[in-house]
């Protein structure tokens, strides 16, 4: 769903997110349904699989209510490149760096990383904890693990 902002710092470039998601039990449809929200919001399900492939041909789309599901694992930031471009112009283009910015969620979120450095381990909520200790279970068939500490690292050089 990448689109363009003209007049901006970000013209000409898009992004794209490579997102490890825990799905858990997903409640599955083949048609747009409003019923998936209370399914999952009843406990019966952790998300939605939307199989829009099979019934319209277009996508697969994956849904979780929970931010605590998923994790942004890259950025991938690129430019489209058409037949017609200058290809000096588009060299020119890739050699500028982009700014990029953190996620709000950081407590770090409100500094520049390319001015003022940091380095800190965050505790995550006691729900992430819960989510990654079930991963651990699901992950183990032959010993229980358990979680004992949790926390994410927010560096300003990652």
């Amino acid at each position: 769903y990448a689109r363009d902002e003209p007049g901006s710092c970000y013209h000409g470039v898009f992004a794209a997110v490579l997102t490890r998601v825990t799905m858990g039990k997903f409640y599955y449809t083949t048609a747009r349904s409003s019923h998936a929200r209370i399914a999952v919001s009843s406990g019966d399900f952790d998300s939605t699989f939307g199989d829009r492939e099979r019934s319209a041909s277009t996508f697969r789309e994956l849904v979780v209510y929970d931010t605590d599901q998923a994790y942004p694992e890259y950025v991938l930031i690129y430019r489209r490149i058409y037949k017609a471009d200058d290809l000096d112009a588009v060299e020119t283009a890739c050699l500028r760096p982009l700014r990029l910015d953190l996620p709000v969620y950081w407590s770090n979120c409100y500094r520049n990383p390319q001015i003022e450095a940091f380095e800190q381990q965050v505790r995550v909520r006691p729900s992430t904890v819960e989510l990654l200790q079930q991963l651990a279970n699901k992950a183990s068939a032959l010993s229980e693990w358990q979680v004992v500490r949790v926390r994410r690292v927010e560096s300003a050089h990652l």
